[in-house]
């Protein structure tokens, strides 16, 4: 049989009947799965590929592969087909985005039949929506749990979606600060008139650029001045003023640092409009809904009790809540999954894009290191909660039930991190946030990031730094010009990578020790940068390839200012195709140690082009 009489038959329509009805159309999904389902896959495959395919062309999204001839025969049938056509654009059209990103598993829940599936099968179900799940989000999400917990019985759509709702994708909050710089419109027009001495086709960006500028105004501003010419110099006098402020990163309008960047002297030369993105995970805490149902509803079950009460102990005992997480980078926003800082410039062809300096994330770099909050630890906390829950109380002077408190206690020393999100993903999920803002950026043509050796560069102790010593938990070090620049008691050895770098830590630590003190100066501070090359050179590349490759785009190799760089360029099918939505979590990250998938089938995935 050839693919149009397949294609007529599982729809049940004759070539001369006009635009299918509803039932016409659920009739041809049902007829799809239940072939899908039974093993007759060729029938059923052409089925959904040719829905697929016509509905990524027909929308203008990219295809990996010429359309099948299935789909050719669909789409020349547009007369015949056309309701499927304007239900499956609908269905886009309803697409849910948060800061551009959606979620893939939203999405695969709406692949289920309307009679539902037994929930054994859920999972298969939504592995073969069109662009598939991740298995990360599955895990976070509470799925597996959830699918085991209904035992045989018949999960319909309505109930699949109902958990979802009560489990939401981890869509991040961003928080931008700085990007956008102001200008007076007399410091504007002193630049356009090219007279603040500042080189032609560049701007002062980094807050040594500006203390620069200042210094080299109010220059000029005192000789007018002794000449007599106290209403130029006055004029240069205000431009110093304003040029300084910005160096102090304090807002023109406001009189405010509010809102400014934190380390914006750490750029590449001749960048415009510096940013930094901070992208919190943005969850309630399990203990506030459950203290909201509580406040609702006067109960909670069984299970739900001992939940609240293990988190409660937690709370009792300082203990590091669920996404509850900061850093010193940005003590006063907490739960940052991952921050980039980036600028815009152009490069020497004329292009205007998007330069990412940096991404990083302090949680996750420290749960690399330090470790999560496992199972384990939670074991410990319902020991100790049935200890407390018995008749007449905690035993206080049971030996073993203090060592239990004891284990409980001490597991708020700061070892482990809270479990979040994004553990292996958390650079995809930075960049994927810069490329949406550079897809809805009509001047933006590219997008790029620094290549390993500029962070290396960067990041050399020597450069900044003359002597780091470390004694018992007590850390000092000094810059170039004999200044005490860190000064922290209380440093344990895991925490010294936080403070100077991980290579720095490990040099550190090897040297001698003279009593407790150990000490790195002069060439010692010489880093190579291994570290940062590999992830700038290597791994981020690789991930971007992963990301941007579904929409046509490539990585290649440039030089921006001078430093070896990586770029992807934009066409305006590629930034059309992207504001229609991001992925918000890759198909495979964590998909083996969940244990969701097996190895085999992650290799089949990737080898498709999944990420």
């Amino acid at each position: 049989m050839d693919d149009q009489s397949i294609l007529l038959q599982l729809l049940g329509v004759p070539p001369s009947t006009p635009s299918p009805t509803p039932e016409q159309m659920d009739a041809h999904e049902q007829f799809a799965r239940g072939y899908q389902a039974t093993g007759w896959r060729r029938p059923a495959r052409k089925t959904l590929e040719s829905v697929q395919d016509l509905l990524l062309g027909a929308l203008g999204f990219p295809t990996e592969a010429p359309l099948s001839k299935g789909a050719e025969l669909f789409s020349a049938a547009i007369p015949v087909f056309g309701g499927a056509k304007s239900a499956l654009a609908g269905t886009q059209a309803m697409r849910k985005l948060v800061g551009g990103f959606y979620s893939r598993l939203d999405e695969a829940a709406g692949m289920l039949p309307k009679k539902g599936v037994p929930a054994p099968g859920v999972m298969n179900w939504l592995k073969k929506s069109p662009e598939g799940i991740s298995p990360e989000e599955a895990a976070y999400r509470n799925l597996p749990e959830f699918l085991q917990a209904q035992g045989q019985a018949v999960v319909t759509p309505e109930a699949l979606r109902a958990h979802l709702e009560a489990n939401p994708a981890p869509f991040p909050k961003v928080k931008t600060l700085g990007g956008k710089l102001q200008w007076s419109d007399e410091f504007k027009a002193a630049w356009d008139n090219n007279e603040l001495g500042v080189p032609l086709g560049t701007r002062p960006s980094t807050p040594d650029d500006f203390v620069q500028l200042s210094e080299r105004l109010e220059r000029q501003a005192q000789r007018l001045q002794a000449r007599g010419a106290n209403r130029e110099a006055s004029r240069l006098f205000r431009l110093s003023e304003e040029s300084m402020r910005h160096a102090e990163g304090i807002d023109l309008a406001t009189g405010s640092t509010a809102g400014q960047p934190k380390f914006a002297k750490w750029q590449v030369p001749g960048g415009e409009q510096y940013r930094e993105t901070l992208l919190t995970h943005n969850t309630t805490p399990r203990l506030n809904v459950l203290e909201a149902k509580l406040k609702a509803e006067g109960k909670l079950s069984s299970a739900e009790v001992s939940e609240y009460n293990r988190l409660t102990d937690i709370e009792s005992f300082g203990l590091t809540t669920p996404h509850s997480f900061s850093y010193s980078h940005y003590p006063d926003d907490p739960n940052i999954l991952v921050h980039t800082r980036a600028n815009d410039r152009t490069l020497p062809t004329g292009e205007r894009g998007r330069f990412v300096e940096e991404v990083q994330s302090d949680w996750h770099q420290k749960g690399e290191k330090a470790g999560y909050q496992t199972p384990e630890q939670a074991v410990i906390r319902e020991k100790y909660a049935a200890l407390r829950d018995q008749p007449g109380g905690f035993p206080d002077q049971d030996p073993e039930a203090l060592a239990i408190r004891d284990q409980l206690r001490a597991l708020k020393a700061g070892e482990v991190v809270p479990d979040a999100p994004f553990k292996d993903t958390w650079p995809d999920l930075g960049y994927k946030q810069q490329l949406i803002e550079a897809a809805n950026d009509p001047q933006a043509e590219w997008i790029g990031f620094t290549g390993g050796r500029t962070q290396a560069n960067r990041y050399d102790l020597s450069k900044h730094i003359s002597e780091v010593h470390y004694s018992g938990t007590n850390l000092k070090a000094y810059d170039l010009d004999g200044n005490v620049v860190i000064q922290q008691t209380g440093i344990l050895p895991a925490d010294l990578p936080d403070y100077i770098g991980k290579e720095a830590a490990d040099k550190l630590l090897s040297q001698p020790k003279q009593g407790t003190l150990q000490s790195l100066t002069g060439l010692d501070l010489k880093m190579g940068g291994e570290g940062m090359e590999a992830f700038y050179d290597k791994k981020l590349p690789k991930r971007v390839e992963k990301i941007v490759k579904p929409y046509g785009g490539t990585v290649e190799s440039v030089e921006v200012a001078g430093e070896p760089s990586w770029i992807t360029r934009l066409t305006p099918d590629m930034k059309a195709a992207i504001k229609r939505g991001v992925p918000l979590m890759s198909i495979l990250a964590a998909a083996v140690s969940a244990g969701l998938i097996s190895q085999a089938e992650a290799d089949q995935l990737k080898a498709q082009g999944y990420q």
